[in-house]
Formats: C-alpha cells, structure tokens, sequence
C-alpha cells in the first residue's frame, strides 16, 4: 500500500499533538509538512509546539510554516485554560532548536499541493483560517488536492462551545463559509466522532504499564 501524503494544518493544543504523534507513527501516512494556525492558543506557541513534537519524536526534517495569527474578522477565542499556558498541558517541554521555514503557510500550501497533483491529503484540525485565504488566491486547489479531511463542527450532537457550535468552525466562522463553498472535496469529521474517541483513565494507565516512552 502506497503511502498517505499528509499536510496537516493545526493549531497544537494537546488533541492536535497526539494527532500528530499518531501520524508520524502510522506507517502508512508520510507527513509532508505542518501549517500552523492561531486558534486553541496564540500562533507562536501552536508554532512552537508543532517544532516540538517534531523535535522530540526525530522528525526534523519536515517543514513548518507559519500561518494566520486571527480570524479572517474577529477576534482570538482562545482556549488556554483548556490546553494550559503552553498549549501541551503545561508539560515544560523544552524549546525546540529547530525553527520554522520561511515561506508562509498559505503557500506552503498552495505550492505543495499544486506541486504533487491529486496526491495530497490536506488535513486542516483547526480553525480554517489558512485554508480560506489559500482557496481565495488559488481556486484551482479544489481540482489538483487529492482529499481534505476537516475535524471541525457538531452535526448530529452538541457542540463544545455553545449548544450548536464547535470551537474551529466558532473560531472563524467566515472561513468556514469559503471553504465549505469552495469545491474543495470535504470530509467533516465533527464532534459526532471526535468525542467517542476519548483517552481515558484507563487507557493512561496502559500506556505507563507499558514503559513506552517517544525518544
């Protein structure tokens, strides 16, 4: 089976960490790149925390771009009581040493998938800021993306911010519109799927009996 080539775009926050961690662990998913975005917390510490995992699970060599700091028209909801001052649950973990690329997010984009045609999966896990303003200065994304899997809204269940609402889609609502609007093959994995899939106290309690631990 020929790999997955994955772009992942977040805002790490301790859900998109473990996706991430998942990721580069699957061995059927190559991880082509990071686009960070502000969302859960401010874009320099979702930036610092994508460097972070590649660092402390050896994967230096994938690209990270910085993206949006805002919303498209509004303001920053933070979610920082949630994911802690730091993003990854106040862990401390060490500031990393490599640093992001130079390009911008949205290009990292563009140029990425315009560059592999039909071979992309775009993985956008947090507000969709980047993705927005990348479909606005390249509407020929929708025909050479291979797929794009949102985590994103609350179809069929509540949401997690008001009762209809969830936080990515809360956050920049009108970069949702864009998207959604925008021809790009969507898959929404909302709340409805998300919320079934908790790490419980038992699952922590498995993962220390194991003695596993990411060097």
């Amino acid at each position: 089976m020929s790999k997955v080539k994955l772009l992942f775009d977040g805002d790490p926050g301790i859900d998109d960490a473990l996706a991430l961690v998942y990721a580069l662990n699957h061995e059927n998913v190559e991880l082509v790149g990071i686009t960070t975005v502000g969302g859960n917390i401010g874009l320099d510490k979702t930036t610092m925390n994508a460097l972070r995992i590649l660092e402390i699970t050896n994967n230096k060599h994938i690209p990270v771009a910085r993206g949006i700091e805002k919303p498209l028209f509004r303001d920053n909801k933070s979610e920082g009581e949630v994911h802690g001052k730091d993003g990854l649950g106040n862990s401390n973990l060490p500031t990393p040493k490599i640093k992001p690329i130079s390009k911008h997010a949205v290009d990292f984009i563009i140029d990425t998938i315009m560059n592999n045609p039909k071979e992309i999966t775009l993985v956008p896990v947090g507000p969709l800021t980047n993705i927005a303003i990348a479909v606005v200065k390249e509407p020929k994304l929708k025909d050479y993306v291979k797929d794009v899997i949102i985590m994103g809204g609350a179809v069929t269940t509540f949401g997690n911010i008001t009762p209809e609402s969830e936080f990515n889609i809360f956050t920049d609502p009108e970069a949702a519109k864009i998207v959604f609007e925008s021809g790009l093959p969507i898959t929404l994995v909302g709340l409805d799927v998300t919320m079934q899939t908790l790490l419980t106290s038992d699952h922590l309690k498995e993962i220390i009996k194991t003695r596993n631990h990411v060097t």
